[in-house]
């Protein structure tokens, strides 16, 4: 009995999103971009939702590419509204009233 024939994989979407991933490696991790705000933050939703997209469509034999645009545009945009949702938050909790000013103090050195 012999094994049922695989479809070949299409490598186009598996090869854009090994570079989308190791490009956030660099940003996120060796250059420590995370400065750049925003679009870290949408880079971060486009690898994150790009791994399944690309992944189907590189191994699913006509997995509508439709569905993969509209997957990235709504895992940009979740991470975007879930990131300013949190940093807003957090601020929030870790914010702390001011404190009045302090006298300065005096030495106490011996004249």
């Amino acid at each position: 009995m012999t094994a049922p024939s695989l479809p070949a994989p299409n490598l186009s979407p598996a090869r854009t999103w090994l570079t989308t991933y190791l490009v956030a490696a660099v940003v996120f991790a060796v250059l420590d971009l995370a400065w750049l705000g925003l679009v870290a933050v949408r880079l971060y939703g486009f690898v994150t939702y790009s791994t399944w997209d690309l992944t189907s469509m590189a191994v699913f034999p006509d997995f509508p590419l439709t569905m993969v645009l509209v997957d990235l545009a709504w895992g940009v945009t979740a991470c975007v509204v879930v990131t300013a949702i949190t940093t807003r938050l957090l601020r929030s909790l870790l914010s702390t009233p001011s404190m009045p000013s302090m006298p300065p103090t005096h030495s106490t050195k011996a004249r």
